[in-house]
């Protein structure tokens, strides 16, 4: 559980399966300029995994930008349980 928690909170590895999801750098600068946005992680063990929940709210409602992060969730799911398992994010599309 610390492992994904760690990944969760650093800065510099939120970047790297951010673009192995292919979120770029100007994505990222559009989500952070959102102001009212938020993400919640819970994070539980399940025996020897861990469990993550991701709650994102905050948006207007029919905003592009809410469209975008909530496609965008799964492949950067992905990404951060391959990263944390291999040491190596996924593949580019």
């Amino acid at each position: 559980m610390d492992a994904v928690f760690r990944a969760l909170a650093d800065p510099t590895l939120t970047p790297v399966f951010a673009r192995a999801a292919g979120i770029d750098d100007e994505l990222l600068a559009v989500i952070a300029a959102e102001q009212h946005w938020r993400v919640t992680f819970d994070l539980k063990p399940v025996g020897q995994t861990v469990k993550l929940t991701v709650v994102r709210g905050g948006f207007e409602p029919g905003s592009t930008l809410a469209t975008m992060v909530g496609e965008g969730w799964p492949r950067l799911l992905s990404d951060l349980r391959t990263l944390l398992e291999t040491g190596e994010t996924l593949p580019a599309d």
